[in-house]
Order: C-alpha cells, then sequence, then structure tokens
C-alpha cells in the first residue's frame, strides 16, 4: 500500500515569506509525487499553491486559502480534475510542487538613493546633488499576482528587493523633490523634514508595490544628505542665508517703522488731549470770571438806568419851570404839576425797584444777604432791621422766655434741689441761699451762678455795725 503525504509547513509564520514543501520519504527523482487523499493542513494567513506541470511549459496553479484540513480529492482541487486523466492517464500519483505563501510575514527592506542632482524652483539651472535612505515594510496581499510575478523559483527577500527597489528608487528620485517643494518644504530644509517627506512619499511607494501584489505597511524617510562640496550647494547655502538675513533686516525696519508711526500716533493723541483739557480750563476760568462780575455788573446796569431815570425827570421839571409865567408848552404850573405830582411817584417807584433789584442781585456784593422778609419774601441784606421791597420789620423776634419755675441749685459738687423763683429769692432773703451758690433751667447752656440768673435778688453787702 502506498504511504500517503501529509502537506503543511511547520515553520513559525515570523520566519519565512514562500516556503516549498518537500516529501518526506521517496528518491530525489519522486520528491514532487503526491497521491490522491493525501493530508493537507494550512493555516490562517497562508496560501497553499501547487505546480502542475502539463508538458506544454506553462504551469496549471491551484490555490488553497487558509485556514484549511482536507484530504486531497479532485473536487478540491479544481484544476487538477481537469489535467489528471490527461497528465496522468487516471493513475497517481501525480505530480506537482507545492509552495506556501505566508500573507501574514512583514517583511522590511532597506532602500537608498544615492546622489542625484536637484533642483531649486528659485534657480531651475543650479543642479545640488542630494542623497536619501530609508527602509520600507509591505506584506503579501494577493497571491495569484505574486506567484505571476515571481514565479516562485528561489524566493527569498534578497530577490525581492533586488526586483523592488529599482523601480522604487526611480519615484523616489522623481518625486522627493517636486512633492516636498510643492507642499512648501525648501529644497535646503527636506533634510529636517524627514517625517513629512515620508507622509509625503508613502502614496507613491504603495502605488510600485501594488504592482508586485504586495500591500505597503510603512514607509520612513531616514535621511536626506547633500554634499556639501559640490559647488552648487555653496552657491544655494550663501543664497539662503543671504536672503535670511534681509528678511530679518525688512522684518526689523518694518518693525521699528510700526513703532515709530505708533509713537508717533500716540504723541499726537497726548498733544490733542492735553489741548482739549487747557481749552476746558480756560473755558472754566471765564465762565467762572463772568459769574462772578456777573451781579455787580448788573447792579451797575440797574445803577445807570436810575441814573438816567433821574436825569430826564430833572430835565423835565427845569423846562417846566424855565417859561416863566406859562411860556412852555405846559407853563409853569403844568411844569410843576409834572414834577411834583409824576416826577416823585414814578422817581419813588422807580427807586424803589431799583434797590428791590439791588437788593435781589447785588446782595452778596453789597454785604451779604441775611434771610428773606416774611411778608414779600424779598431778600434782605445783614444787619438790615426794614426790607427794602416792602418796608416790612425783619429784626429777628425774641426768643421764648426763659421757665423760672424749676431752677436746679447746687453748692459746689451737691445739687441742693428745684426750686422756683419766688423760692429761690425767699431763701436768699433767709440767708439759707448765697449769690454764689450754682442755678441751672431748661434752656440754659450751662450752671451759672445765682446773681447771674435774670429775676433772682441779691441783697446789698452791707458791713457789720461797729
Amino acid at each position: 500500500m502506498s504511504v500517503l503525504n501529509v502537506i503543511r509547513c511547520d515553520l513559525l509564520q515570523n520566519d519565512y515569506l514562500v516556503w516549498k514543501w518537500q516529501a518526506e520519504q521517496g528518491t530525489p527523482s519522486r520528491q514532487n509525487q503526491i497521491r490522491l487523499g493525501s493530508s493537507l493542513r494550512v493555516r490562517a494567513g497562508e496560501v497553499a499553491v501547487f505546480f502542475y506541470s502539463t508538458g506544454g511549459g506553462d504551469s496549471a496553479l491551484d490555490y488553497i486559502e487558509g485556514p484549511a484540513d482536507l484530504r486531497l480529492e479532485t473536487k478540491n482541487l479544481p484544476v487538477l480534475a481537469n489535467i489528471i486523466g490527461l497528465a496522468y492517464g487516471g493513475d497517481t500519483p501525480f505530480q506537482a510542487e507545492v509552495y506556501f505563501i505566508n500573507k501574514g510575514q512583514a517583511p522590511q527592506l532597506k532602500w537608498g538613493v544615492p546622489y542625484f542632482d536637484a533642483f531649486d524652483l528659485r534657480f531651475p539651472d543650479l543642479p545640488v546633488p542630494v542623497a536619501a535612505n530609508g527602509t520600507v515594510t509591505f506584506s503579501i496581499v494577493d497571491a495569484k499576482r505574486f506567484v505571476e510575478v515571481q514565479r516562485l523559483e528561489n524566493v527569498d527577500p534578497d530577490k525581492l528587493r533586488e526586483q523592488i527597489l529599482p523601480q522604487l528608487r526611480t519615484v523616489i528620485k522623481s518625486n522627493i523633490v517636486n512633492l516636498a517643494t510643492a507642499r512648501g518644504i525648501p529644497l535646503v530644509q527636506i533634510g529636517s523634514r524627514l517625517d513629512d517627506l515620508s507622509m509625503i512619499l508613502q502614496p507613491t511607494a504603495s502605488k510600485v508595490l501594488e504592482g508586485y501584489g504586495v500591500a505597503l505597511r510603512n514607509f520612513v524617510v531616514e535621511g536626506v544628505e547633500f554634499k556639501t562640496e559640490s559647488d552648487g550647494y555653496k552657491f544655494l547655502m550663501r543664497i539662503t542665508r543671504d536672503q535670511a538675513v534681509h528678511n530679518i533686516e525688512k522684518q526689523g525696519d518694518m518693525e521699528r517703522k510700526n513703532m515709530e508711526a505708533s509713537q508717533a500716533i500716540n504723541a499726537q493723541h497726548i498733544a490733542n488731549s492735553l489741548k482739549i483739557q487747557r481749552e476746558q480750563q480756560e473755558l472754566r476760568q471765564t465762565l467762572t470770571t463772568e459769574s462772578d462780575f456777573l451781579p455787580t455788573h448788573q447792579v451797575n446796569l440797574q445803577a445807570g438806568v436810575a441814573k438816567a431815570a433821574a436825569e430826564s425827570l430833572g430835565k423835565i421839571g427845569s423846562r417846566g419851570g424855565g417859561d416863566g409865567g406859562g411860556g412852555g408848552v405846559l407853563g409853569g404850573i403844568g411844569a410843576a404839576a409834572i414834577t411834583i405830582g409824576m416826577g416823585l411817584p414814578v422817581g419813588a417807584a422807580l427807586g424803589q425797584q431799583i434797590v428791590s433789584g439791588i437788593a435781589k442781585i447785588g446782595g452778596p456784593v453789597l454785604g451779604g444777604t441775611a434771610g428773606t422778609c416774611p411778608r414779600c419774601n424779598a431778600p434782605f441784606q445783614s444787619g438790615a432791621k426794614f426790607c427794602s421791597g416792602c418796608g416790612a420789620s425783619v429784626t429777628p423776634a425774641p426768643g421764648p422766655a426763659p421757665n423760672l419755675q424749676n431752677i436746679y441749685i447746687a453748692r459746689g459738687k451737691h445739687q441742693l434741689g428745684i426750686f422756683t423763683l419766688d423760692e429761690v429769692n425767699r431763701k436768699i432773703g433767709l440767708g439759707e441761699f448765697i449769690g454764689s451758690d450754682l442755678g441751672w433751667y431748661p434752656s440754659l447752656a450751662g450752671w451759672q451762678p445765682l446773681s447771674a440768673i435774670p429775676g433772682v435778688s441779691i441783697p446789698p453787702q452791707t458791713p457789720p455795725p461797729l
């Protein structure tokens, strides 16, 4: 009875990318012979690929995705079911090579781009030598595409690296500078913007790997350097340094001009504020001066009015008497009548009006207002006894008479009691109280000697008989 095979990969999944299975028994010439009914075990993340030689130069393939644990039959090997009757006459064993592809493995490849000429956008005719290096991490996602490209003959990371890196270098050289400058990164600064460069170049590197059936997991630019001894680099650095100095100086000039403009505006603002304050102060002083002299000015005006009125009355009187016995318009009698009958009342009324106005307006100037008349409410000056408006008396009324029915008597620090005025005079007459005793009654400011209290009679002192 023929021995059935167990087809599986016993390597750790982190230890391989592509691995070829070989039978444990049999001669080298029969190592690819597999019998129907053999066991096939494929782990998750693996793909088992069966290569059949049909004799026409091309190989037919069957793909078994893991996880799978089955016996090989024509129903689970579709390609084998079609060719087994032709190639092998319906007999077994059949010839096939089996490869295990690890889709969970993520190999990392180092890449490097030697010096190439890059150009700054400001100087398109100035070549600057630039070199770059980094790493790329990927995994197999499309087993069929990967097999079509690799043919799975002596597949190893080094061979895969040699296939991928040339195309990867090409896209890096053509994009690392252009994409950087398109993102606003100057050529002289790309060496300090490695993280930005890595992100910029990831989509481009991913498209390169898709053509090999693998997917990009990570792309890193680890270093970018310039050939510092080249003339292009020296010229670019000198221009960049000069431009930076110019920008700093220009920024300084702009800040200085802004500061000077701000100071000028502030100075003008302060000057305007001081001018406004000065004008307001002068206006206040003018108003104060005018208000101080306004009462005097009004008094002078009214005095002038009174003088003019008096002169006019005098002229009327003199014109009336100058005609002798009736020579004037009105005659001597008429002039006298006007002078006596009209001139005096009008002059008196006018004088009274002027005096009243002076009392109302010029009170503070002539000595100050002491109060208002209780009859006509006209103000009167301090010390006046009669109202200048209506003639009423404005002398203050005397205060209420003191209450002498309750007089407190004290001698030294001891109070002797409360007595009426009559009792006090009687006790003085009897000699019980003396003039130096103290007395106080309501409305009195403080204790006073009895001799100073109104109504208390102190008998005259007479010498004793000899």
